[in-house]
Parts: C-alpha cells; structure tokens; sequence
C-alpha cells in the first residue's frame, strides 16, 4: 500500500460520527481519519465478505451517487441531442443562405461549421491541459 495521503470529505450519520470519536478516544485520541482508514483497510483487505452489514451499508452510501449519475447520463443526452439539432439548422443556414432546400451536416458540411468545430475542439483540449497540468 502507498504511504501517500489524499484529503477527502466524508459525511456520515450521527451513529457512526459517535461511534468513530468513541474509537478515536479509546485509541488514544487518534484522528478521526485514522479509524476511517483502518475500517476501509480492513474492509477491502476482506472484500466485505465477512460483514455483510458493512457491505450493505457501503452500498447505501453509493447508491445515490448512482442515481445521480444516472441522472446526470440522462441529461446530458439530452443536451447532446438539442445541440445536434441547433447544430444542424446552423449548418442549413449557411449552407443556404435563405433557399428553400434543408441541408443537413452530412450531405453537405459548410466551411463554418468546420470553423466552429475547430474552434471548439480547440478549446476542450486546452481546458483539458488546463486541468490536467492543475492535478500534478
């Protein structure tokens, strides 16, 4: 295992707050963080196969962020398809320019919208660097 310590945020219910400074103090006045991590340890070294309680109630705490992302899955098609649509009636009105004739990006790709995607992929990979050179 890594001596390398990341910093987190936990929230837990009272019984367990209670529970981790009843350890803490009976260790000495460890911190709290200390009995966190001996709990995880402990548990991935069993793989929860020996408390089935401890699994069942580390599952209860992901299951929200589950449905969270699947929440945010959903939006985010969503918001994809509203884009290819707005996408598709920019690349119509340029391609021409008040004709009666709908043109969509595949049958004829305008020099603007090539421009437009460009720049945008230009700037998701610098935001991208960006964030990439912050977590080092």
């Amino acid at each position: 295992m890594s001596n390398v310590k990341k910093k987190t945020h936990i929230t837990v219910n009272e019984k367990t707050h209670e529970e981790i400074k009843r350890l803490a103090k009976l260790n000495n006045n460890v911190p709290y963080s200390y009995i966190v991590q001996r709990g995880m340890d402990y548990y991935i070294e069993h793989q929860g196969k020996q408390y089935p309680e401890l699994y069942a109630v580390l599952e209860n705490l992901m299951l929200p962020i589950y449905e969270e992302l699947e929440k945010l899955r959903i939006s985010s098609n969503d918001t994809n398809t509203d884009l290819s649509m707005l996408k598709e009636f920019w690349n119509h009105y340029f391609a021409t320019q008040n004709e009666h004739e709908f043109v969509t990006t595949e049958s004829n790709k305008t020099h603007e919208l090539s421009i437009a995607k460009d720049l945008v992929d230009q700037r998701i990979e610098s935001k991208r660097i960006k964030k990439l050179s912050r977590g080092k």
